[in-house]
């Protein structure tokens, strides 16, 4: 949804970085990039704003959201932690 601030974008951006390239130290950051893309996206269109804290399942969509941006772009291994 379009109700999403900056800096929650940017944070949940930066943090799918950090942590495949934590997983993964080998990736170059060109090759992370469309892979947490496509997950801010995944996160975006699901949940709003206000949902993140009163979510009792972000940490399981994360994770679906992760496995369909693997699908989607061919990545071949994805963090695990990429919430």
């Amino acid at each position: 949804s379009g109700d999403h601030y900056t800096y929650l974008i940017r944070s949940m951006w930066s943090h799918c970085l950090m942590t495949f390239q934590k997983v993964n130290p080998l990736l170059a950051p060109d090759t992370v990039a469309p892979y947490c893309d496509c997950l801010v996206d995944e996160a975006r269109s699901y949940f709003k704003f206000v949902d993140y804290a009163t979510s009792k399942n972000t940490n399981e969509k994360f994770s679906e959201f992760a496995e369909t941006c693997v699908q989607r772009l061919g990545v071949i291994v994805a963090p695990t932690d990429a919430r």
